[in-house]
């Protein structure tokens, strides 16, 4: 009776199990794969951040480009995770369906392994959470060193730009960045036509509505009224990721639930198997 009950549980979790492979997989593939989909979804960004930016579409598909670059490590991680699920799931279904015990054994172990695994990575995130940021903070630190100018047409200048105008920050953590040793702003700029020299901080520091020809005006003037200098990316990049890896996090808590379930299930399967 137990073991009917187990394979049950074990054939209808991993079935589930597949579904979620296969949408991995799809979404890792899109990630790859789709430039229109990356289009897309860059478009409505974009065309808010350019209004502060002054850029075209030359540059927007600049960024597309160096954006699907950068994507896609994490498209090939959702396409790998995918087919390791589906693997796993295929292996469950072969252990209990055709009564292989040592099938089922290899997916107890892997389960157990990810189950571990899961319950360290909740527990360090939980300890330090500015951990998960780090490859992000890194890369944040080296763009604003190597930024010189939208108008430079550099792609990396260009997606550093419109970054800090979607989140309303300048520099890594704060404007003083770009006075320090190394970086290679290069203190002149232009928007809508009008060409701005000797300027202090990178027009996207400007917040949208301040930008203007006149002395008073960002970017000849830097004031905390009329820009974000007194704000870092770092401290934005925190404020808007950290909610977002709190959900994820705490959701995966229910899939951890599913992991332990899974592993009792097989472990109850093959206990009840070797009566």
């Amino acid at each position: 009776m137990c073991q009917k009950f187990s394979c049950v549980m074990l054939v209808i979790l991993n079935i589930l199990v597949v579904i979620a492979g296969i949408a991995l997989m799809v979404v890792g593939g899109v990630i790859i794969g789709s430039r229109d989909f990356v289009v897309q979804q860059l478009r409505t960004a974009f065309d808010t951040a350019s209004q502060s930016t002054g850029a075209n579409e030359e540059i927007f598909y600049k960024v597309v480009k160096l954006f699907q670059q950068v994507a896609g490590p994490l498209g090939i991680a959702l396409l790998v995770i995918g087919i390791f699920l589906f693997v796993t799931a295929i292996i469950c279904f072969v252990g209990v369906c055709c009564h292989v015990r040592v099938m089922v054994i290899i997916y107890a172990i892997i389960v157990g392994v990810i189950a571990l695994a899961h319950i360290i990575l909740v527990i360090v995130y939980f300890s330090k959470k500015e951990l998960f940021l780090t490859a992000i903070y890194d890369s944040m630190e080296d763009m604003t060193k190597n930024y010189k100018s939208i108008e430079s047409g550099e792609a990396e200048s260009i997606t550093f730009g419109l970054l800090m105008a979607m989140l309303e920050c300048c520099g890594f953590n704060d404007a003083n960045d770009f006075n320090a040793a190394g970086s290679q702003f290069t203190r002149e700029d232009s928007y809508n036509g009008v060409e701005f020299a000797n300027i202090q901080y990178p027009v996207p520091c400007c917040r949208r509505d301040a930008i203007g020809p006149n002395a008073n005006d960002c970017p000849r003037s830097f004031t905390a009224d009329n820009s974000n200098t007194q704000t870092g990316c770092k401290q934005k990049i925190y404020e808007r990721a950290v909610p977002i890896l709190d959900t994820v996090i705490l959701g995966s808590l229910v899939v951890l639930a599913v992991e332990l379930f899974a592993l009792a299930m097989a472990i109850i399967y093959l206990c009840c198997e070797g009566k």
